[in-house]
């Protein structure tokens, strides 16, 4: 399976260790490369990954989530939050159900982390559906456009599934009903 990522060299298993002292104020080149990243990445299915992978990072893009990490800032959630909410968005409307983020990419660890999920090593699913249900309890996210018009189509999405499902299930009865 191999990965998106965003060009340069990939990052090893981990990202880089935030500096110790970190600064309170975000720095702005590290917010606009990781808002560059966040709004171009699209999750794809290719020959080698039919269910696309959360994306490695090269060595830039890896030290400015880091840094941000290490601020908290609000900028950096949304843009964390906003590639997991097109993953989620891509699983649902492409294979109608949701896949398991795995565990070893730094990424998917990051985002672990800013949900919550930080015993992720020993639950058994963790799922692209974190990030829906983050934006959820954190309704102010919603002002970024591009996260609400993701869980717009998130919402599209589940709802197709569901009137398909019920067309199914209808058949299904009038099937057993002529029987």
């Amino acid at each position: 399976m191999k990965p998106y990522t965003d060009g340069g060299t990939t990052s090893a298993n981990l990202l880089p260790t935030p500096d110790k002292s970190p600064s309170p104020q975000p720095n702005a080149q590290d917010i606009a490369i990781l808002k560059n990243f966040a709004e171009k990445y699209e999750p794809r299915s290719t020959q080698a990954s039919v269910i696309p992978s959360p994306p490695l990072l090269n060595q830039i893009t890896a030290q400015a989530v880091t840094n941000l990490a290490a601020t908290g800032s609000r900028e950096y959630e949304k843009y964390i939050v906003l590639i997991f909410l097109r993953i989620s968005w891509f699983q649902i409307e492409h294979f109608k159900q949701r896949y398991e983020l795995g565990r070893t990419n730094p990424l998917t660890q990051e985002f672990y982390r800013l949900v919550g999920e930080n015993d992720y090593i020993h639950k058994e699913m963790m799922l692209p559906y974190l990030a829906d249900d983050y934006v959820q309890k954190h309704p102010e996210l919603l002002e970024y456009k591009l996260i609400k018009r993701e869980m717009e189509r998130i919402a599209k999405a589940g709802e197709k599934i569901k009137k398909e499902l019920d067309e199914t299930m209808t058949k299904q009865d009038k099937i057993k009903s002529n029987k």
